[in-house]
């Protein structure tokens, strides 16, 4: 596993990295759980452009959240299980200024309309870092049906694109 940047710490939060809890999960069984290929899918949106931030497509971007900021996405994981997990990842090719810059992660259990615990909130640099373009949030381990997005700001403009996110976990049985 390469390295990845570390988001700087936000002042009302706190570090926004926290160091993982051991697992007893194999190295093996961890997958991206938002790629489509693995079951990861959009439940609900606040638009349609949520689609392509687990398309698996590497070199095209899309405005996830165009002029209000705010919007989010609720993911869910094969056939609605749970899957435990410990890091996000977004891509970021270069210096862009709608580049997403702060969000806010988030699990729940009830429904993907219910009640969300907050994971943190968490900051890209807004630079391309050439041996892992994915730049990687670590938090402890959370385990919960349905994965949340929510945006705060871009690095500047008044829209937020971005290209891919992983959710690296495992998925329970």
């Amino acid at each position: 596993v390469l390295p990845t940047p570390a988001p700087p710490p936000k002042e009302d939060q706190g570090p926004s990295v926290a160091k993982p809890t051991p697992s007893t999960q194999s190295q093996s069984s961890v997958i991206n759980l938002l790629s489509p290929e693995n079951g990861g899918h959009v439940i609900v949106a606040t638009n349609d452009r949520w689609l392509y931030a687990i398309d698996g497509d590497e070199k095209s971007w899309q405005y996830i959240d165009v002029g209000v900021l705010g919007s989010w996405a609720v993911y869910g994981f094969k056939d609605e299980r749970s899957a435990t997990f410990d890091t996000f990842k977004v891509l970021i090719l270069g210096t862009d200024s709608w580049n997403l810059k702060e969000f806010e992660l988030l699990a729940g259990n009830d429904s993907a309309t219910g009640k969300f615990e907050s994971i943190g909130k968490f900051q890209t640099q807004n630079v391309r870092f050439f041996k892992d373009p994915y730049q990687g949030f670590k938090f402890p381990p959370v385990k919960a049906r349905y994965f949340k997005v929510k945006v705060i700001s871009s690095h500047g403009f008044s829209s937020v694109g971005v290209y891919e996110f992983q959710l690296l976990g495992v998925q329970e049985r």
